[in-house]
């Protein structure tokens, strides 16, 4: 129960990264270039099927490509880190993936509270409101930002209500 968090409000314990939805668990792409944080969107390879191999290849996943595409499978929240409560997954590893509920989402623009996500055009593995609220593409969204957050340079972490739209 290390990930647990006391609830603010004094009713019990929260997830400080997502909870109330449903999570998968995929391993990182052993070629991505440094360990993947939190929050960060992450996309599933092309896969081929599992070959004829023991044990099979398996589907494995990276932070999502600056390319818009209908890939995105979720976010990181988690995963079997070496170390507890470490605040990014090395490539080889199992990542914890929140694909639908309310999570921590990296982000690189500011956000406006109610508006759709999308991934980022400028950075890999965040994502962005869209514009003034426009219904993304179908099967871009990835949800909707439920806090507003000012970002003027790099990231921040942005609570979102997941939901593949």
């Amino acid at each position: 129960m290390p990930d647990l968090q006391p609830n603010p409000t004094g009713a019990g314990y929260f997830n400080a990264v997502s909870y109330g939805g449903t999570d998968i668990f995929f391993e990182i792409a052993s070629n991505v270039s440094g360990n993947t944080p939190i929050g960060t969107l992450v996309e599933v390879n092309n896969y081929t099927g599992p070959g004829t191999t023991n044990p099979p290849v398996v589907a494995t996943v990276k932070p999502s490509s600056t390319t818009a595409d209908s890939k995105v499978v979720g976010v990181v929240t988690g995963g079997y880190e070496a170390t507890t409560g470490a605040a990014s997954i090395p490539p080889g590893a199992v990542a914890k993936i929140a694909t639908f509920g309310v999570a921590q989402v990296l982000c690189d623009a500011t956000t406006t509270a109610g508006f759709p996500l999308i991934q980022s055009a400028a950075t890999a593995g965040a994502a962005k409101c869209t514009t003034s609220g426009a219904a993304p593409t179908n099967g871009q969204g990835i949800g909707v930002a439920l806090q507003a957050v000012t970002i003027s340079s790099g990231t921040a972490l942005v609570w979102a209500l997941l939901k593949p739209m």
